[in-house]
């Protein structure tokens, strides 16, 4: 991962300002609150690094009445165009995928892991 996205996501996940959610990159709430994956959180980031070019769009409402947001043309994984941007391998991609949805592991506890386990690239 590169290092200063490295440092931007860490921070991020540490900060207590994303809300965490499961199975979508990012959920919408009828009251319009947003939760988000732990590829979510630098989905945004990558959103907001390109504001110019990529925005969130609303997908479909599931039975509670939240609507999943997609980025870059995906809804649960991140497109290549951001992990590429981003320097995140397929494997760690996975891996953190599914430490968040089926391991259940909090934002804070992923950034542990991922300060020790995912290498930086150039």
């Amino acid at each position: 991962m590169k290092l200063g996205i490295k440092r931007r996501y860490l921070n991020a996940l540490r900060s207590g300002v994303y809300a965490q959610g499961t199975h979508a990159l990012c959920e919408e709430k009828p009251d319009g609150s947003c939760c988000f994956c732990i590829l979510g959180v630098l989905a945004n980031l990558f959103q907001e690094s390109h504001p110019d070019e990529v925005c969130w769009g609303r997908g479909s409402s599931n039975l509670l009445g939240n609507r999943t947001l997609s980025i870059s043309g995906s809804q649960a994984g991140l497109s290549a165009r951001i992990r590429t941007w981003a320097g995140l391998s397929q494997a760690s991609h996975s891996t953190l995928m599914v430490m968040n949805d089926t391991g259940h592991k909090k934002f804070k506890w992923m950034a542990n892991w991922i300060q020790e386990n995912v290498t930086i690239t150039k």
